[in-house]
């Protein structure tokens, strides 16, 4: 069979082998890049034009079985017994895309046939459709597991804005107008299993089919085999198809545009704003590249006039403005302005318009300097990029390319993108003014407002109580026990598809061999150390060396915040955000905050500073500088400004807290951030980072700062100094990473801020804020929150288990076992509708044990069910073997999918370093060599912690709150403001 190949350089880096059939349209593009994981992307162009929700709907039916293996779940199963952990999917605007990664290529081209057998010819059951879709209970309530995913959306302030926006800026009917994830009301009424059936034959077949394969992978291999599965299915495509998105043209709008949304919630002191334009062609990379560089211009760093003008001043009109582009046909541009006051929301978008129109008349000149360093550091952006995450670079060109462009050149001109960069040096003032009036300022343009309305919390609980009542009177109880007995009938059906084991044999890879590890040499720089070469004699106080293949240096720079009491540890927040918007002395001259975020961008590819080691060991307070090897100098030079050349300027001070205060407001209103903060203020000690460093546990303590700096402004700044003092006082540690053959030495001096008052590197320990385990404890709590119909629950308890402790690998084994992909949690929660993810996740590094069940219909049944399957299990003492084999393998996968770039390994490398481990493969052997015996006698007695109501948090409608409180006693319900933190007087 013939193909036609062509081989591309993308970012001048890495690449990407194109292969077409000659027989379809079936496409192979193949990604050469380093690491141990092969990632893979299929993917479908889909189109629709009503809010039923097919491409979501068949997105999750494909997984259920295909007639070749008629099996819920197979595909998962088999991924996880080839070093994978499942597979996954998403569903966009235009295309639907499938995913699955892997351990080396060995379990990679096992899956890869099944799974292209699922997609082109899946079984879709009536009674697949009643559990994944959607169903009617015996009580006359709504569930499956994609109304559980959607009912999350339903109430969501910017979901609920993004939707209005659909309608008002698209033409009615268009593609792009509709929701393609599934409406409530159009799952409950209108989307049916047999449109799910004509839609999968109209738009799954190999003539709309693109194979995507990122990393080090066989490529005979790969295209023998869907050579083969499009020999199968030829006959499956139709006559003729003409690619979708392509029948229309969309006009620009002949008018402005201005709509309102009413959006639940419990906080109505702020909405949200987005503004919409047209683009170029998705094929003008010129346009499009240009484009981003002024977006990053106008929203990026304190220099921003977005910021200037809404976010940083005495009166904020956002916390937040930012651009981002949609790549359709022609492409989108959207400004989104976060948390506007309620007051002041019809301001945004004649105060954007003028800022734009002053930059186009010349009224406010453009700072060519500035332009020039975001360009640059664009470039080096890009490269960081594909160093570090070939794939995610990768999928989204190459899924343009199935979805808009006409020809491999069309594609190879987005790979190079850094050459388009590298012109856009030569733009004038006059050319950035044309842009800027070319796609805003000339065109029309469409302005969707999210209104918040506290009404409509209780207004929607009584509509949607009103709806379910009149429901249950019209089925009746006859109706009503029908209706149970389908669901139950669906749900065995479902459950007695259970692949033999003699079928699993062929699917399992045994054990690793080869694969494409990326080297990193770790090596500990102590001070007065006799033996260190020059690049470890630079830095006086304790660090370590990690040595990897990459054109970035990287300085992970730690300071122990143990000194700081737990009431000082409210400042935290505010002291790391400010040091990215503070002025500063630098060379001994005072800059402003504008010039100083105008220098280190142009100097750093990327900065932050937060509480932990990569979200570990939050003690530490880190700060995180990358630089491209030449530029290592800058390191040593930025790493001193932010330690110890901000200046707390208490206007910047107060702009500042005032704008983390109106962070806490969008937070409060997603059930999943809210269940985190609750959670998190249960299950770790009053006074530490862990259960403190949280928006909406701050939210008062910010807006009391917001008051200090009016009434007593040095106290406030001194505050903040105390925090830096006491930080320096316990010494640095800091992390090396890069390839020290190419950056030269630094002298001494330039690292001789970094305090060195110790003279090792900072003893960390697994679990030191974790609260201790009481079996008795029922602290649990019930929270209502209006912006969300969807319900959320978690507990995160101590398990006593670190990564030294001799139950670390039985007792992840175990969760694993529990939670991976089509597990018994997955079946039993989200197989029967109850939830759409239900998890039982080990952390070693906090000397945890989670339980999570995310989007759930009925959580009171969820976590029952949750609680009864767990007792069963351990009750036994018996592991299913085929199940316990997927466990081991996919929890080694999971352990090493951070290794798919330079940064990761590098992360992995000084991870390792703070918890004492030397040897990770043997750790992974540990794992396969695990017996089911070892397994409960050592995390049995651990998992059972997880049957008392300690730190328990249930997340719900309010409408819901004290039914489950009635249902679960000793749980307390609470507002979710009265999560925050009740600050001391000053």
């Amino acid at each position: 069979m013939a193909w036609t190949s062509t081989t591309l350089k993308a970012y001048g880096a890495l690449d990407v082998h194109l292969l077409k059939s000659e027989r379809s349209k079936l496409r192979i593009a193949v990604c050469d890049a380093p690491g141990p994981i092969v990632k893979g992307t299929i993917s479908f162009v889909t189109e629709i034009d009503n809010n039923d929700g097919l491409p979501h709907t068949l997105e999750h039916l494909v997984f259920l079985g295909s007639k070749n293996y008629p099996y819920k779940g197979f595909l998962d199963i088999i991924s996880n017994r080839c070093f994978g952990s499942g597979t996954n999917a998403w569903t966009d605007q235009d295309h639907t895309a499938y995913t699955l990664s892997t351990l080396g290529s060995d379990g990679f081209l096992k899956v890869l046939p099944v799974y292209l057998d699922h997609l082109l010819d899946p079984l879709i059951f009536d009674a697949h459709y009643k559990t994944e879709v959607h169903h009617v209970n015996g009580a006359g309530e709504d569930g499956g597991v994609v109304y559980s995913e959607m009912q999350n959306y339903e109430g969501d302030m910017e979901t609920m804005v993004g939707e209005k926006a659909k309608t008002v800026f698209y033409p009615p009917g268009n593609p792009y107008s509709v929701n393609t994830g599934g409406a409530l009301k159009h799952l409950r009424e209108s989307c049916t299993v047999q449109k799910c059936r004509d839609y999968h034959k109209k738009f799954y077949h190999v003539d709309n089919m693109l194979v995507m394969v990122t990393g080090k992978v066989d490529l005979n291999a790969l295209k023998d085999i869907v050579e083969k599965v499009e020999t199968k299915y030829m006959d499956r495509k139709p006559a003729t198809f003409d690619r979708p998105f392509t029948s229309f043209v969309l006009p620009k709008l002949a008018e402005k545009k201005v709509a309102r949304v009413q959006c639940p919630v419990d906080d109505d002191s702020s909405g949200y704003v987005e503004m919409y334009w047209y683009g170029p062609s998705p094929t003008n990379f010129k346009d499009s590249s240009a484009f981003t560089i002024l977006e990053t211009y106008m929203e990026d760093t304190a220099s921003a006039p977005l910021q200037k003008e809404f976010v940083l001043t005495d009166q904020p009109l956002a916390t937040n403005a930012s651009f981002s582009c949609l790549i359709q046909k022609p492409c989108v541009f959207i400004l989104r302005f976060q948390n506007v006051p309620k007051a002041k929301l019809d301001q945004v978008e004649d105060k954007a318009l003028k800022l734009f129109r002053d930059h186009v008349q010349g009224k406010i000149d453009f700072d060519m300097e500035r332009m020039q360093s975001i360009i640059d550091r664009k470039i080096l952006s890009l490269q960081n990029n594909v160093e570090n995450d070939a794939n995610d670079m990768m999928v989204h060109p190459i899924i343009n390319y199935q979805l808009y462009y006409e020809t491999d050149q069309e594609l190879d001109g987005a790979f190079h993108e850094i050459e388009l960069l590298r012109k856009l040096r030569d733009y004038t003032p006059e050319n950035w003014r044309d842009l800027l009036n070319e796609y805003v300022v000339s065109q029309h343009h469409a302005t969707i407002i999210g209104v918040p309305d506290k009404g409509l919390v209780k207004k929607n609980a009584a509509e949607e109580e009103a709806r379910l009542e009149k429901r249950k009177a019209e089925l009746g109880e006859a109706g009503l026990a029908a209706k149970e007995k389908e669901l139950n009938e669906a749900v065995k059906i479902t459950k007695e598809s259970y692949p033999p084991n003699e079928l699993l044999d062929d699917f399992i890879v045994k054990n690793l061999t080869s694969l494409n590890r990326i080297s990193v040499q770790a090596k500990k720089l102590l001070p007065g150390d006799d033996h260190a070469n020059d690049f470890a004699k630079q830095f006086q106080c304790p660090a370590v060396q990690h040595t990897v293949d990459s054109n970035f240096m990287q300085a992970v720079i730690s300071f122990d915040t143990r000194g700081i009491s737990g009431e000082d540890k409210l400042w935290l927040m505010l002291y790391n955000s400010l040091l990215f918007e503070s002025p500063a002395m630098i060379n001994g001259k005072l800059h402003s905050a504008e010039e100083v975020s105008r220098l280190y961008t142009k100097d750093l590819v990327t900065y932050s500073n937060d509480p932990g080691v990569f979200g570990a060991y939050h003690r530490l307070n880190t700060l995180n500088l990358r630089v491209d090897t030449v530029r290592f100098k800058n390191l040593a030079h930025w790493a001193k400004i932010f330690t110890k050349g901000v200046q707390f300027d208490i206007n910047k001070v107060k702009v500042i807290a005032k704008k983390l205060a109106s962070e806490a407001q969008e937070y409060k209103r997603d059930g999943n951030m809210v269940s985190s903060a609750a959670s998190a203020s249960l299950s770790y000690q009053n006074g530490s980072v862990s259960a403190t460093y949280n928006h909406i546990r701050l939210e008062k303590f910010h807006e009391m700062v917001v008051k200090l700096c009016d009434e007593k402004p040095r106290f406030v700044e001194q505050k903040l100094e105390e925090i830096r003092s006491t930080l320096a006082a316990a010494g640095a540690n800091i992390h090396i990473i890069g390839d020290p053959e190419r950056a030269k030495a630094l002298p001494t001096s330039e690292w001789d801020f970094l305090p060195c008052s110790n003279s090792n590197l900072f003893e960390v320990k697994a679990g030191e804020e974790t609260t201790q385990y009481d079996e008795q404890a029922a602290n649990g709590l019930v929270i209502g929150v209006g912006g969300t119909e969807s319900s959320f629950v978690r507990q995160t308890i101590s398990s006593g288990v670190g990564w030294k402790s001799k139950e670390a690998a039985t007792l992840l084994l175990l969760s694993q076992y529990f939670s991976q992909t089509e597990g018994p949690l997955w079946c039993r929660i989200r197989g029967n509708g109850l939830a759409y993810g239900a998890n039982i996740y080990v952390d070693l590094d906090e000397k945890t044990i989670s339980m999570s069940l995310y989007r759930c219909s009925d959580p009171v049944k969820a976590y029952n069910s949750t609680l009864e399957l767990v007792r069963e299990v351990l009750d036994s003492g018996k592991l299913d073997t085929a199940q316990f084999d997927s466990a081991k393998r996919s929890l080694i996968f999971e352990l090493m999918d951070s290794e798919h770039g330079v940064k990761g390994a590098a992360k992995r490398s000084v991870l390792a370093q703070l918890r004492g481990l030397d040897n990770e493969t043997s750790f992974c052997d540990e794992i396969l060599n695990t017996s089911v015996e070892n397994v409960f006698a050592e995390a049995g007695p651990i998992m059972k912690r997880i049957f008392t109501k300690q730190s328990l948090v249930f997340v719900t409608q309010p409408s819901k709150a004290a039914k489950i409180g009635k249902q679960l006693p000793g749980l307390r319900t609470v507002n979710v403001d009265d999560l925050a933190l009740k600050p001391q007087k000053f």
